[in-house]
């Protein structure tokens, strides 16, 4: 009777969702190891905490800190990993950065300093945190109170990656601190030193006025002419479906291999099917309460090894639907899996970019990662360097007839298709450019103003963006790991 009780115990600790065994369940797995970065003299560190199963499975919950100003900037976590699963997550993020291990203490105090401190500025950690601090001890006197250094010289230091990041903050931290912190944009690596901080700018009326600038009006998404999506799916590889879901999809090279070994024609109209499946469930509206996961990513970057060129209209057609339905299925994730899809599938089918890329009333974020993989094709084919340079300039010129009408193009986008400009280093099109900026409808958040451009393309500061487009297992491990 007894083992029948832990059995059904066992049954339902297992059917349990990620999100409700985080929030019920994790506090109580003992924490069998704790990390951090080594050194924060950038002020953005990284936090592992690690909680033990009893069957030899981990459970891992980690938090990207800014201890200069923002607090918890990122967090997530993967759930019951095997020993080599662990192993290797935990080697991969050494590759990344120095970590050392910490008593949890330290981690607890580090993690909980930093988020007190932001909320004095009106920052509140990400939204995610509010589930990934389940992972942590609950935060209590139970825990040794240990004292750290937060923000820079004494100050809050706002380190954004550009003007308009930071524009989201400033109007915050006016609220609650007044002038009373500085900031500065750029990658945070370059403010080790104390004498490396000559960017660094007091939060005064005149710059915050110039940070400040103006709002570009948005393409407006309006499409409504969906074809007829797959309402019920269908596949010929029993089990594939499964397969694309899960807490940690094709966690080995040789999972992958063993998909990639079925008959490529199948797998092909599998995964087109599984993709027009999804865009029927979740073009409208995701449901408030969806449980399901989407396998959209390692489909679509399956579909890249095995995909002809008609595969390329399915792709595009995933591009052509709204920003809930961007962030329900890619996250932070969209580019490393989407610009080696384009390039693969799209690199001998320009038209198809072109006429996509003028479509209007899409939204213009999709549209930056075609640009991201036109670039591609001249940096991996150098001998079709002047066709790209071609390529681009027809999309400058067509820009600049478009972004008074606001349909096609936008200022986010036009300062995209610069940005992929500067990728390939095209000296040549700096007419194009000058005449994009004496439109007034770029954005200089995304690219640099017209002379920062020249500058960093003329005196070779700017260096080419290239990703590992040929090594399949590499690349999709970096997209999902």
């Amino acid at each position: 009777m007894s083992k029948k009780k832990k059995s059904n115990s066992a049954h339902q600790s297992q059917s349990l969702s990620p999100e409700r065994f985080i929030r019920e369940k994790a506090r109580q797995l003992p924490i069998e190891a704790c990390y951090m970065t080594q050194d924060l003299r950038s002020g953005l560190g990284s936090f592992i905490v690690v909680r033990k199963h009893k069957n030899e499975k981990y459970t891992v919950g980690f938090y990207l800190v800014d201890t200069f100003c923002r607090g918890v900037v990122n967090t997530g976590y993967r759930l019951r990993m095997d020993a080599d699963e662990y192993k290797d997550f935990i080697d991969q993020w050494e590759k990344k950065e120095s970590l050392r291990p910490v008593e949890y203490a330290e981690l607890h105090n580090w993690i909980y300093g930093a988020v007190e401190y932001a909320e004095d500025a009106g920052l509140e950690p990400m939204e995610d945190f509010e589930l990934t601090e389940y992972l942590l001890e609950e935060d209590t006197d139970d825990i040794p109170l240990m004292k750290f250094e937060y923000g820079k010289d004494g100050r809050h230091c706002l380190l954004a990656d550009n003007r308009l990041e930071a524009s989201y903050y400033i109007p915050t931290m006016i609220d609650h601190l007044g002038y009373d912190f500085i900031y500065t944009t750029g990658p945070a690596d370059r403010f080790h030193e104390a004498d490396e901080w000559d960017d660094g700018k007091e939060a005064d009326d005149d710059r915050i006025n110039n940070l400040l600038f103006r709002n570009y009006p948005r393409v407006e998404y309006c499409r409504d002419n969906h074809p007829d999506y797959p309402a019920v799916l269908n596949l010929e590889n029993a089990g594939l479906q499964d397969k694309l879901i899960g807490e940690k999809v094709f966690a080995t090279k040789e999972e992958v291999d063993e998909l990639l070994s079925l008959p490529h024609d199948s797998l092909k109209r599998d995964l087109e099917h599984y993709i027009m499946y999804e865009i029927g469930r979740t073009y409208k509206e995701i449901p408030e309460e969806d449980e399901y996961m989407s396998g959209m990513l390692p489909a679509l970057a399956f579909l890249g090894e095995v995909g002809d060129d008609d595969s390329l209209d399915v792709v595009l057609e995933v591009l052509r639907c709204n920003a809930d339905f961007y962030e329900y299925h890619f996250g932070d994730y969209a580019n490393e899996t989407l610009v080696p899809v384009l390039y693969k599938l799209g690199r001998n089918q320009l038209d198809k970019l072109t006429a996509y890329c003028q479509e209007p009333g899409l939204d213009s974020y999709f549209k930056t990662h075609v640009f991201d993989a036109v670039a591609q094709i001249g940096i991996l084919e150098p001998e079709r360097r002047d066709e790209i340079v071609a390529w681009l300039r027809e999309m400058a010129h067509f820009a600049i007839e478009q972004l008074p009408n606001n349909r096609c193009f936008d200022a986010m986008l036009a300062g995209f298709l610069i940005c992929a400009m500067m990728d390939i280093e095209a000296k040549e099109l700096f007419p194009e450019i000058e005449a994009l900026f004496d439109t007034e409808l770029v954005d200089p958040a995304t690219c640099g103003r017209y002379d920062a451009v020249k500058r960093e393309m003329g005196d070779g500061y700017h260096s080419s963006y290239n990703m590992d487009i040929h090594d399949f297992f590499s690349a999709y491990h970096q997209a999902f790991s």
